[in-house]
């Protein structure tokens, strides 16, 4: 009988391994006319298995109790991988009230995970409000994007070459800068933000667009002399780059900000306090935006409330998981950078919190 068991077992396990390429083979399975096929998610989550005339429905192969939340965040030396694994965090506080495993994916940011979405790959993303408020005008659509919540301003900051001599933006000039990644938000960012200040590529020694995360050794081997970084503070890429060769933190005051404040309701004025980084002893003015939590609405409801309660009832320990974090208010979270409609999961515990206007009864 054990012979018999351990071949059982086996089997069951041949045809699980076999459901596997089935799931990879649905990538135009749609929800709500949506293409929802996420990544590292279970099947029976998101599929019905009696639909693939494989199991049925009374099958020792049921789909479980238990669900599956993935986050897409991004690299996992910055701040939204851990902002991510933050969030599981408080989901895993909760775990026997919800029964959802909770895990934090890596990406490359904000555009990767505005691809992700696009393709149905992802439940829950954090997205830059500048590509969240780009979608809900219509100028980049995102389809099946809604909001959950706000988490954090999100600075601009250069990080300059010691012997540089960028004492102002304007300095920037005849120096040689890491744009980022052709297409990156973060390059997009950093451009416009050159045109509001009157300095063309042309004014530019050189412009390189390999990834943000190597621009650390770029900076110190005196390869480049400046990179932006759009980030919550304090960031440990950038925290890095200061210990390897004393790198200088500037923020974006200057003419050019006050035109992007101009042109863009998106942003808004916010400032470093001094002394967030070893060397940085005055404040620093700059701009930016939020980080924000967004959900694919075919996403099912009861896991982005949970997602929400969580983090909301969890919000002491949140705060002390990143210092990006440590000032988060529940008010916070859903007064600002929201621009999409909020995620059904979402929208009920807003209301259940008194802090979304009730649904009008028909």
């Amino acid at each position: 009988m054990t012979r018999i068991a351990s071949l059982a077992r086996r089997w069951t396990l041949a045809l699980l391994l076999l459901l596997v390429p089935v799931a990879d083979g649905l990538a135009a399975e749609k929800k709500n006319g949506l293409p929802y096929n996420p990544d590292f998610v279970p099947l029976n989550q998101y599929k019905d298995w009696t639909d693939i005339n494989l199991v049925s429905s009374n099958s020792a192969l049921n789909p479980l109790k238990e669900k599956y939340l993935t986050i897409y965040s991004g690299g996992t030396t910055g701040v939204y991988f851990t902002v991510a694994s933050a969030l599981c965090d408080t989901m895993r506080k909760n775990f026997d009230q919800h029964g959802i495993h909770c895990v934090a994916l890596r990406s490359q940011g904000s555009t990767d995970n505005r691809r992700l979405m696009r393709q149905g790959r992802a439940q829950v993303v954090i997205m830059q409000s500048d590509v969240t408020y780009l979608a809900a005008s219509g100028e980049e659509p995102i389809p099946g994007a809604q909001s959950v919540m706000s988490l954090y301003g999100e600075m601009g900051m250069l990080v300059t070459r010691s012997k540089a001599a960028i004492i102002t933006p304007e300095d920037l000039r005849g120096k040689r800068i890491n744009l980022g990644p052709d297409g990156s938000v973060g390059q997009k960012l950093i451009l416009d933000y050159l045109a509001a200040s009157g300095i063309r590529p042309a004014d530019l020694a050189r412009r390189d667009t390999f990834p943000i995360d190597s621009s650390p050794q770029g900076l110190c081997s005196g390869y480049i002399d400046a990179f932006a970084v759009w980030s919550g503070h304090p960031s440990q890429l950038v925290s890095d780059t200061i210990s390897r060769c004393n790198a200088r933190v500037l923020g974006l005051a200057g003419p050019g900000m006050e035109e992007m404040l101009r042109l863009h309701p998106e942003y808004s004025r916010l400032t470093l306090p001094a002394n967030t980084y070893p060397g940085q002893t005055n404040p620093q003015e700059t701009y930016g935006i939020k980080a924000t939590l967004v959900a694919y609405q075919p996403v099912d409801p009861t896991v982005v409330y949970w997602l929400v309660r969580s983090a909301v009832e969890n919000i002491e320990l949140l705060r002390t998981l990143h210092p990006a974090l440590k000032t988060l208010t529940v008010h916070e979270m859903i007064s600002s950078g929201n621009y999409l409609p909020f995620h059904a999961g979402a929208a009920r515990y807003w209301r259940e919190a008194g802090l979304l206007p009730a649904q009008p009864k028909h």
